[in-house]
């Protein structure tokens, strides 16, 4: 099925969070990196509908709980993937965020193992 949205899902329970922070703003306001785990690949292939699309991923959702993370697209990193900012305007009023790296192939993913022959 073709993703019109250029939203890449990413399965409940299937998000890696680091468990220290990245940075702190000057209000103490903690970010945390995150990215989708290769346990469940359903996030890759959306992202494989989006680009045989001829798009990029644009948006990225995750369910945690009762809520839902939104993630914006905010900058490509050669074509190793993409950089998502958490979405203040759509995500509720936390004391942390989240800033999500998608690979464009599996090889960037942070914890893909190649196999060495």
């Amino acid at each position: 099925m073709k993703n019109k949205s250029q939203t890449i899902r990413i399965t409940r329970g299937f998000l890696w969070k680091s468990e220290s922070p990245m940075s702190s703003n000057t209000a103490g306001r903690l970010t945390f990196m995150c990215w989708p785990s290769l346990e469940d690949m359903a996030w890759y292939r959306e992202l494989q509908d989006v680009i045989e699309a001829g798009d990029t991923p644009r948006y990225v959702t995750h369910q945690v709980g009762k809520s839902t993370w939104h993630f914006v697209r905010e900058c490509w990193h050669g074509a190793e993937g993409w950089w998502y900012r958490w979405d203040d305007e759509r995500n509720d009023d936390r004391d942390e965020q989240y800033r999500m790296f998608v690979p464009s192939e599996l090889k960037f993913h942070p914890d893909y193992i190649q196999e060495v022959k």
